[in-house]
């Protein structure tokens, strides 16, 4: 069980200066280097997924094709919402206090996702 106080505090948001420097650190890897890469659908997919999967999911919609972006520019899209939008210091830390090291990302048709790997399969909320 984690401790109260740890716990607590990922629930408060991240800060730009935080989060900038675990992005200076992080591993960011498509889904096609991942074990999964059958999302090809309208994005109906990825919306279950993000909504029911259990993952610590983020991205955006913007009604956009993105499924043949490159590389980079998914890579350049992600990273400037992590910065631009607040999120919870959990989503950034495993259940043991353990940075984020892994980003996966997708274009998809309509948006773009990215999905968090922890080292221990749990993030920093214990879930």
């Amino acid at each position: 069980m984690q401790d109260k106080k740890k716990l607590k505090s990922m629930y408060n948001y991240a800060t730009i200066k935080e989060v900038k420097e675990i992005l200076k650190n992080i591993k960011f890897i498509s889904y096609k280097q991942a074990e999964i890469d059958n999302l090809n659908d309208d994005g109906e997919t990825q919306f279950l997924m993000s909504m029911y999967g259990g993952k610590q999911t983020f991205g955006f919609t913007d009604y956009k094709e993105h499924r043949k972006d490159s590389f980079e520019s998914l890579k350049k899209e992600i990273t400037g919402r992590l910065l631009d939008h607040g999120h919870q210091r959990g989503h950034f830390y495993s259940k043991n206090g353990e940075v984020v090291k892994t980003i996966k990302i997708k274009g998809y048709y309509g948006g773009i996702t990215g999905v968090f790997l922890y080292q221990d399969d749990i993030n920093g909320f214990g879930r």
